[in-house]
């Protein structure tokens, strides 16, 4: 079963949820703009391939649950399916840090958009940091990617063998409407 983590009970569950909330989005995805994302907690189970199958089946399979819905939002559907986490936002680098800060996960797989090393950083003082690769790692566009800690609280994009490492899902979709 593909079970998410419900956040409750620790001063960091605490701080997590006042930071990130469901919004408008089904119970175990956050809404971060204006996606609603997931994040596999069962461990690295997945292998990169396996990954957009995960999240456009079994994900998709949640929100068709009654239970799932948001009782703001029943019934959501995604605009283009359910899809692996593409890092293109300062909001999803947080949640990823937050989620390596706060309980220690990461080995997240995740897409990098095409122009991920020429995207505009922002430089207006806010906390919109973008991940490095991490040592001895470089932006190679058909690589596979996932966060790894450096270490320090932080977040760095370690390229991995697309073919053969394990990996936890983090999914994504855009909602109709």
């Amino acid at each position: 079963m593909f079970v998410a983590r419900f956040l409750t009970g620790r001063t960091s569950a605490q701080s997590f949820d006042n930071q990130f909330s469901t919004g408008r989005c089904p119970r175990r995805f956050y809404q971060l703009s204006n996606e609603c994302v997931y994040f596999a907690t069962d461990g690295k189970s997945y292998s990169w391939r396996q990954v957009d199958r995960v999240c456009s089946s079994r994900i998709a399979n949640l929100l068709d649950e009654p239970s799932a819905s948001n009782l703001e939002q029943p019934n959501m559907q995604p605009t283009r399916g359910v899809r692996q986490l593409t890092l293109n936002t300062p909001e999803k680098t947080e949640i990823l840090r937050a989620l390596f800060r706060d309980y220690n996960d990461q080995n997240f797989g995740i897409q990098l958009p095409d122009d991920y090393v020429t995207l505009a950083r922002c430089q207006d003082g806010q906390d919109d940091r973008w991940p490095q690769f991490c040592p001895n790692n470089q932006y190679n566009k058909s690589a596979c990617y996932e966060t790894v800690s450096t270490g320090s609280n932080d977040i760095c994009l370690q390229q991995v063998d697309c073919r053969s490492r394990y990996l936890r899902a983090a999914c994504e979709f855009t909602p109709l409407g």
